[in-house]
């Protein structure tokens, strides 16, 4: 998290069957927004896109993938100050 309260999310998600609603971590309490948020996720192979919706529990989840591939993720949201 910077010194504004935004939280900056990149990464890749790969090795494994991706399926929509796919739990994929859980952000730590302090790195959780107000409300729940989504960001783009992007296949390596085709530039298939794909979101993550983070809700405010903390549990990020993908949607919109398909089968299995690699996906980069970058977003930032803010959190409660």
């Amino acid at each position: 998290m910077d010194s504004h309260g935004f939280v900056h999310i990149e990464g890749n998600i790969s090795n494994g069957l991706i399926a929509d609603a796919t739990h994929i971590f859980t952000l730590p309490e302090v790195y959780r927004p107000p409300d729940a948020v989504s960001i783009l996720a992007t296949k390596a192979s085709d530039n298939e896109i794909a979101y993550l919706q983070i809700a405010n529990d903390g549990i990020v989840k993908i949607y919109g993938a398909v089968n299995t591939g690699a996906y980069r993720i970058c977003g930032t949201f803010q959190v409660r100050r």
